[in-house]
């Protein structure tokens, strides 16, 4: 890309590839250089900061899977990527974004997304998990909770 810019010539995305080319490598492109069509046959995505996303799934037994994850909307497709990295995602990834987001939250440090890798409670760790720590996540924002499902339910 950097020498189709510095030799002046153009890039045209087969149209196949256009919706991937919008979710895979636009964000990216968007943050470093800005994004004209000389002919207005482009108009750019909007893309919104992410939001942080705790995915809790409960199975039987009290047993629990936490993980964190961003979720970012581009346009009207929301694009996930682990909050522990995820090559496959960099692309799509506004690190200094996601930086605001967790400077703006409160949540022990067990609990913290750059702490904290996926994780599996059992028994009693459950409980406190629910009763303590996910009370703490109501009203902050750009947080949700996602994936939540209740032991013998379907997703």
């Amino acid at each position: 890309m950097q020498r189709l810019a510095l030799a002046g010539e153009h890039y045209q995305v087969p149209e196949a590839d256009r919706a991937a080319f919008m979710l895979r490598y636009y964000p990216r492109l968007a943050r470093m250089a800005t994004m004209i069509s000389s002919d207005g046959s482009f108009s750019a995505p909007e893309i919104r900061d992410p939001t942080l996303v705790l995915r809790v799934d409960y199975n039987d037994g009290h047993d629990v899977r936490i993980g964190w994850e961003w979720a970012y909307e581009v346009d009207e497709q929301v694009v996930r990527a682990p909050a522990y990295g995820d090559a496959s995602a960099d692309g799509i990834r506004d690190r200094e974004a996601e930086r605001r987001v967790l400077s703006g939250l409160t949540l022990p440090p067990t609990l913290s997304p750059s702490v904290a890798g996926p994780a599996r409670l059992a028994g009693l760790d459950t409980m406190l998990f629910t009763t303590q720590s996910l009370p703490l996540l109501e009203g902050q924002s750009r947080t949700s909770r996602g994936g939540h499902r209740e032991a013998g339910r379907l997703p």
